[in-house]
């Protein structure tokens, strides 16, 4: 049975129903209470093992915020506003004002294989893009709504789809964003809406169960159009406070279609139950981690674009914390956000050229390595390599030089087979000594890096630190 709503300002939303097996989310909501596991944990398929060991060794993704409120730059009626992608709530836009400004969205410079290549470039081995964002429009074609990219603007095409084939193209991985919180769709109760519980068109009548429905049948459409998804990147923005998230957007159910239907695909933790990952955002973890997890950062101030933030981070700063997340052991989520024309700011284009070339000289260091065996050692951070053959490396990112140019490394006690600086050219070796279960790397015969200068050393078996 199909339902189709046709809200006054012509917008158009397909609500097509379906049947729920009777329970089924209470009854694993009961099995999470007991053994604190939920469907999104129950998946021990060997795509599934596949792609969680590609992420813990890719390390390194590119974040992309983009729609609508890229036209806008942060900036409305000659105001400037912060949070750049939620300008319709800052600035309280009208759903229908903001349509007039969806239906001038034309983004002639886009070219999905310039992003992706950049991304490449920049050490970067997938993408996560948004698809819909808390103003509810589509960045793809959808069968259950008309405010979407193709037949809402005159661009007329799939953004989605052409960031899905120019990542395949250039060997990324494909991750696809989507907001749980709709500003636009009138079947979204404006009371699980982000501050003052803003909607572009509140509804008194809204039903939470049709707009469920909504969502489930648009992310089969992702699930299903797009290829190999690697991330069902979930999120709220801070809506659905103090509710059942997971019970309101039907999340059993979206977790078993998305099994069924990409059982490689990882869901993060933003969907309202613990997921195969998490995301924090713009903060590192204070510890080592045990458990898979990303941050997800961006270079200025915003996620989207703003054509008045220009407090970029330095590309040293993002360096280091691509270095502090692989010491903790997590993957790095960096942050572009496009303007309305499709051009990532060139601030963010140079800064990724420049850790592209940290990385194609200490990218061994990074990807495939797990966390540090040392909390916060004085002379910086680490990352640890298991070899094939049994050996371990482990990696020195060096941010405060010895006075003396020697490397102590407390509590080894593997003895050490060859110790080395990464630099443009290669590996160069350093000579190493031991005593007393103290390591000391000479680093006489190298030069600092104003970045992070980062050595190696190679060591029998598995580490093994004294107490």
């Amino acid at each position: 049975m199909t339902g189709r709503i046709k809200p006054d300002r012509k917008i158009i939303y397909y609500t097509q129903m379906k049947t729920f097996v009777t329970g089924t989310v209470s009854m694993l909501l009961l099995l999470a209470m007991i053994t604190g596991k939920t469907a999104a944990q129950e998946n021990n398929t060997d795509q599934f093992r596949e792609t969680r060991q590609w992420f813990q060794e890719a390390k390194f993704g590119m974040f992309i915020h983009w729609g609508v409120y890229a036209a806008l730059g942060g900036e409305y009626l000659g105001k400037q506003y912060g949070g750049a992608e939620w300008i319709q709530l800052h600035a309280g836009i009208p759903a229908i004002t903001y349509e007039g400004i969806a239906k001038t969205f034309n983004p002639v410079c886009f070219n999905a294989d310039r992003w992706m290549k950049l991304a490449s470039q920049a050490g970067m081995k997938y993408v996560v893009f948004t698809t819909k964002h808390h103003d509810g429009f589509c960045m793809f074609k959808s069968s259950y709504t008309n405010f979407n990219v193709v037949d809402f603007t005159p661009y007329g095409k799939d953004i989605v789809r052409e960031i899905a084939e120019a990542c395949k193209r250039n060997n990324l991985g494909l991750g696809l964003y989507y907001s749980l919180v709709d500003w636009h769709h009138p079947e979204f109760p404006p009371k699980y809406s982000q501050m003052h519980n803003f909607h572009g068109q509140p509804n008194p009548a809204a039903d939470m169960n049709k707009y469920a429905d909504y969502q489930y049948n648009q992310l089969m459409e992702l699930m299903t159009g797009y290829g190999p998804v690697k991330f069902a990147w979930f999120d709220a923005g801070g809506g659905f406070k103090d509710a059942d998230r997971f019970k309101l957007v039907k999340g059993d159910s979206v977790v078993k279609m998305i099994r069924k239907l990409q059982p490689g695909c990882m869901i993060n933790s933003r969907i309202g139950i613990p997921g195969d990952y998490g995301n924090p955002e713009q903060a590192l973890p204070g510890t080592i981690q045990d458990q898979a997890f990303e941050v997800c950062m961006t270079m200025n101030d915003n996620w989207g674009y703003s054509s008045h933030d220009t407090n970029w981070k330095s590309a040293d700063s993002l360096i280091k914390t691509l270095v502090v997340v692989a010491h903790k052991g997590g993957n790095l989520l960096l942050n572009v956000g496009p303007d309305g024309k499709g051009n990532i700011p060139q601030a963010a284009v140079v800064r990724l050229q420049e850790i592209g070339k940290w990385m194609a000289c200490n990218g061994e260091s990074i990807y495939g390595t797990r966390n540090s065996l040392w909390d916060a050692p004085s002379w910086g951070y680490s990352t640890t390599r298991l070899l094939a053959g049994g050996n371990t490396i482990l990696y020195f990112m060096v941010y405060h030089w010895p006075k003396d140019n020697r490397l102590i490394i407390p509590g080894l006690r593997n003895n050490p087979l060859q110790a080395f600086v990464l630099t443009p050219t290669g590996r160069q070796p350093l000579s190493v000594s031991t005593r007393h279960h103290q390591t000391s790397i000479n680093l006489a015969a190298t030069n600092w890096n104003k970045s992070v200068t980062v050595i190696g050393l190679e060591i029998t078996g598995v580490p093994s630190l004294s107490k």
